[in-house]
């Protein structure tokens, strides 16, 4: 009943709303203890946000109903519309940590699809990601290393991109700390970071700076901070410095009502204090690309260690620290925000990259999203927008398609160029053209920093040989499903085939394939989307080789076969198959949590092969109430049952019971079941179950 009050209390769930409390109650009894630690963690995080109860509402629902079971129409009638719509934002995104590649980036593209909707999407699921990286010790990932990757490269960067601050620096931290733990470490113990003293440094400069400003007749807000350490490496590592040459490991922010107050007070610190010449930075004339405001200027304090001072309005510490989500937290009225012109152009970057396969849309993403961002202007005054590093060519295609297909040369302050000569700030860029140009060359490719430039060159050469690739992807297509056991003319005519063309985009199955032929999408994409029934049932064995014993498959062609390591699937035991990319047949027992999350399309039958006699391995967690004896006494039983164990582990919950992790090798679930009635009889045991 706690959880249930708490979680009403966080929602802000009035008590008299019958409904909503029944559903709140329900939902507490049926979540496992991770479930609902995850729920308390999750709307405790969103809350700061301020994203509403219908929003919350839905998180809850997301974390605790398969979307398979999801009925929209009911909880639009029963709570309310934004609820259903906001869960079905949340729904479209697959299942974050399901540890392959490719489905990461294809969740990553839908979660920005989603975000432009309604960002609140996006605000859940970092706080989603958020918690799974704060406890990706104590979940089942069958690869933890690509979910973290995908945090620090994709996650972390968007939360910062997008000003949501409050995210981004525990992102940032968490993925710094698991991927390179000896570097953290050795940061952590650098004297000029310990935490103690700089918050006394902090402490002190604050002091003087508040007494300093006191004859000031305005209100004004003082508070400090300390750099987090993943972005003292990430300064430290880009402009190879070293920790003494950074300014702002301490920094100070003195809130005001006003911009005139802000240079106020910087003329009021700047006559008080000793300050670092040439440290100034006035980021209220000249924004940050995320929106950021502020003036910053270092002054030197105890110890001569520098202090940097941020100085900035209510509203600027607001966008600071909630980014573009302060728009629906503050309710600010304002006829064009930064919010709409982000969203704007996030929607264009995906749809310029809408037909590129998943890893590529991912690397386009990330070069054009992530990057600090310079301005260049043409002859006539017109500034563009790029991202750093961009060039003249990504000037070029940036004015006009057809202006980057011509373009022979280019000037940079009327200066004569080479066309490959990066931009800079402030720079004014003249294109030069040729009519008699045959067009781009394909070196561009490797040259441009942008991937509206990189695809309107691609289109160029598809367009050129379009024919050519309409040969060469019907050859490739028709091959791969005469491997499948089927024809060309009897898939290309069937409904699953037209669906998959609308889904990808194309207009004809002419477009099809030439998309196969120039590489843009793979045969095996477009046949993964469409149910082909198989020719003939094979044999794989359990341990990933191609002969006839373990598991039965019924898939045309020769796959691996391999067990998922979320449910270790044993002998007796219900099992689906799961045809991975590049990783052949995965098998999961029926009941597994995870197979709700997986494409449904690519899901196939598979069976025991009852002539196997191998060992498997089998997962079982076993829970005692408070008993420092509980791992010698499950240690001792397993011995004298000559049981054959993998792996033996012990943790100690936050609610003071001691939980077993168990993986053992047996030849069926009888056998299972055996060894976890013996379990069952040991002294405090609370529970024992089949991990999954």
């Amino acid at each position: 009943m706690n959880n249930v009050l708490e979680i009403l209390k966080i929602l802000e769930i009035n008590v008299e709303n019958k409904t909503k409390i029944e559903l709140i109650k329900l939902l507490i009894e049926k979540a496992t203890a991770i479930q609902s630690e995850m729920m308390l963690d999750i709307l405790k995080m969103t809350a700061d946000f301020k994203i509403g109860e219908p929003s919350m509402l839905a998180t809850c629902l997301y974390i605790m109903i398969p979307k398979q079971e999801v009925n929209y129409d009911k909880i639009s009638i029963d709570y309310c519309k934004t609820t259903a719509d906001i869960l079905k934002g949340l729904n479209t995104v697959g299942f974050l940590n399901n540890g392959s590649i490719t489905n990461e980036a294809e969740n990553i593209r839908n979660m920005l699809i989603a975000m432009t909707k309604d960002l609140r999407v996006l605000v859940i699921l970092l706080c989603y990601v958020l918690f799974n990286l704060e406890h990706i010790n104590e979940l089942e990932m069958e690869n933890k290393d690509i979910f973290v990757h995908s945090v620090r490269d994709i996650y972390a960067p968007l939360s910062a991109r997008l000003g949501l601050s409050k995210i981004k620096n525990k992102l940032e931290d968490f993925s710094f700390r698991y991927l390179d733990p000896e570097i953290y470490e050795s940061l952590s113990k650098e004297e000029l970071l310990n935490k103690k003293s700089r918050q006394e440094q902090i402490a002190l400069a604050m002091k003087k700076i508040r007494h300093s400003l006191k004859e000031l007749n305005f209100k004004f807000t003082v508070m400090g901070r300390e750099k987090h350490l993943a972005s003292v490496y990430k300064k430290v590592k880009s402009k190879n410095l070293t920790i003494n040459q950074l300014y702002d490991l301490m920094a100070i922010r003195v809130i005001v009502q006003t911009v005139d107050e802000c240079y106020i007070v910087l003329g009021k610190i700047n006559s008080e204090f000793t300050i670092l010449p040439n440290r100034f930075k006035d980021y209220i004339a000249m924004p940050k690309p995320n929106g950021y405001q502020s003036l910053h200027t270092v002054i030197l304090a105890e110890n001569d260690r520098p202090i940097e001072v941020q100085i900035r309005t209510e509203q600027m510490h607001k966008f600071c620290e909630y980014g573009v989500a302060a728009h629906w937290i503050y309710k600010e009225k304002r006829k064009s925000t930064s919010f709409d012109e982000k969203v704007n152009w996030l929607r264009q970057l995906i749809e310029e990259n809408k037909q590129l396969p998943s890893a590529e849309f991912i690397e386009n993403i990330k070069s054009d999203m992530f990057n600090d961002e310079i301005f260049a202007q043409t002859p006539n005054g017109k500034v563009l927008k790029f991202p750093l590093g961009a060039n003249c060519i990504d000037f070029a295609y940036a004015v006009h398609t057809d202006i980057g297909h011509k373009c022979v040369g280019a000037k940079i302050n009327d200066k004569m160029v080479p066309i490959s000569t990066k931009l800079n700030n402030g720079d004014i860029c003249e294109i030069i053209t040729n009519k008699a140009s045959k067009g781009p060359s394909r070196d561009w490719l490797k040259l441009v920093g942008t991937s509206s430039a990189r695809n309107k060159i691609n289109q160029f050469f598809k367009h050129q040989f379009i024919d050519e690739n309409i040969k060469k992807g019907k050859i490739i297509l028709e091959k791969a499903i005469k491997e499948r056991g089927k024809s060309l003319s009897e898939i290309v005519l069937g409904d699953e085939f037209k669906k998959m063309i609308s889904r990808y985009s194309f207009n004809t199955i002419d477009e099809v394939y030439a998309g196969v032929g120039s590489g843009s999408i793979s045969a095996e994409q477009v046949l993964n989307k469409i149910i082909i029934p198989e020719k003939k049932t094979r044999t794989y064995s359990a341990a990933g080789s191609t002969k006839p014993k373990g598991i039965l498959v019924n898939y045309q062609g020769d796959m691996l076969t391999r067990f998922a390591k979320c449910c270790s699937p044993i002998p007796g035991d219900k099992i689906v198959g799961y045809v991975s990319r590049g990783r052949g047949v995965t098998v999961h027992r029926a009941d597994c949590v995870n197979v709700k999350y997986l494409d449904n399309v690519r899901i196939v039958d598979v069976d025991w092969d009852k002539e196997s006699t191998g060992k498997y391995v089998a997962k079982l967690n076993a829970i005692f109430n408070s008993d420092s004896k509980a791992l010698n006494n499950t240690t001792q039983m397993l011995e004298k049952e000559k049981v054959s164990i993998v792996s033996l582990s012990s943790k100690i919950n936050p609610n003071q019971t001691t939980e077993i992790t168990i993986r053992v090798n047996v030849q069926s679930n009888a056998e299972l079941d055996s060894l976890i009635n013996k379990i069952e009889k040991l002294p405090n045991l609370k529970k024992v179950i089949r991990a999954n």
